[in-house]
Order: structure tokens, then sequence, then C-alpha cells
């Protein structure tokens, strides 16, 4: 699985942003027109744009693909074989792409919320950040618990369709843990973290595959500068 993230930033520079505009699919365009701040826009020509790039990577026409929706509205392509999701806050962008089917988040850092994790996590991952001594390390466990999380719920087509507090993941464990499960796949959890992100990616198994990977996910930083 290949993971792209972008710094959403330099599409203050219009020139650019309309260059990158110029080259999403109408469908993207028309979901772009309709937003009203300018931030939320460069969010999502940001989004796409790193779609274009992870169908380059697999060999796939991003031109040639029509997006379909399953019963929950997770995208995906009508034809070709690639899986992907997107995912964006505050200023980055985040893309996976697989050939099996994938869910991914990033979060911005910032705030108390422990008041969200005690009404929609378990209690198990309510008592793991409970046990961090220091707000940032509160912080930290709560980011990293909602990427995977929301990465896991629309890595299995679902999205929010699924309740936050039906599964959960053991921090403990390595590689990750899913807690109960809510299908008979087997699932791989990645984390990529900076100063200001956490990032997660989930990546689904077919039902023959009882011992996932752990260590196939590329991390790619990309320039939103299409020609580099």
């Amino acid at each position: 699985m290949n993971a792209y993230i972008a710094d959403t930033t330099v599409l203050a520079d219009e020139a650019l942003f309309q260059r990158l505009f110029a080259l999403v699919n109408e469908e993207r365009r028309q979901k772009i027109l309709r937003m009203q701040r300018h931030h939320d826009q460069c969010l999502s020509l940001a989004a796409e744009c790193l779609l274009i790039r992870a169908c380059k990577d697999y060999g796939i026409d991003y031109n040639e693909q029509q997006v379909v929706y399953n019963e929950h509205q997770k995208p995906l392509w009508a034809h070709a074989p690639l899986y992907f999701n997107l995912s964006h806050s505050h200023h980055r962008a985040l893309c996976v792409a697989d050939y099996m089917p994938v869910g991914c988040d990033v979060e911005y850092i910032s705030g108390d919320h422990s008041d969200v994790a005690y009404r929609y996590f378990t209690p198990e991952e309510c008592e793991a950040i409970a046990a961090c001594n220091t707000l940032e390390a509160k912080q930290h466990t709560f980011f990293r618990l909602w990427t995977l999380k929301e990465s896991y719920m629309k890595c299995t087509g679902m999205g929010f369709h699924l309740p936050l507090n039906k599964f959960g993941i053991n921090l403990q464990a390595s590689p990750l843990q899913l807690l109960r499960p809510t299908d008979n796949h087997s699932y791989s959890f990645y984390e990529y973290a900076d100063d200001e992100y956490k990032y997660a990616a989930c990546m689904q198994h077919s039902e023959n595959h009882k011992e996932p990977q752990c260590d196939s996910i590329k991390w790619i930083h990309c320039q939103l500068d299409m020609e580099k």
C-alpha cells in the first residue's frame, strides 16, 4: 500500500490552484465549487491530486475512471482494480491506495477531546487515555485512536455507519490489534506522525490471509506541483 501526504498551504498560490483544478475530473470540480471556504476547496483539490499521483504510480489512467459509490457512499472506481481512500485536515491531505480495500485518516493535533472519547470510544480506549499523565500525552493517544478507528471504519466501507464503540484498537499490541472485529476479514494498521498531525491507514486482507504483513506501506511526501 502507498500513502501519499501533501501540505496544502502551497495552494494559496492562485495560479497553482487553477492549474491543478484543471487536472481533476468534473465531479471533483463541481464538489470544489460547491464549497464556500477556499480553505476547504484547497483540501479537496489536494486530496484529488494525490489520487492522480496514486493512479500514475499504479499504472491507471485517472482520466478514464468512473467513480461509483457503495451503499454507505464510499467512492470506488467502477472498473479499475485499485482501491483508494482520501482524507484531509487543517493543512494536510492524505491518499492511500492498494489492490485490497483501504481506509485512512489524518488529524491535526489540538485540544483536549477526552469528553469525545468518553462518549464514543470503548471503555478500554478511554482507560488508555485516562492513564496518560499530561495533556500532550492525552492528545497524542486520543488522535492515535481516532485516526486508527476512522481508517478502519472507512476500510470496511461503512464509515460512520459503524459506531465507534462497536470495536476497539489495542495500542499496546504489536502489531496493533483490532478488538471485537465487525467481520471475518483480517486487517493491518499503519501509523505515521509529524509534529502537528497523526496519520493512520488500514488495509483489509483476503479471507485466507491469516498473517497480515506489517511492513507493506510506503509513506510518500508529495509536492502539489504536478510538474515535479
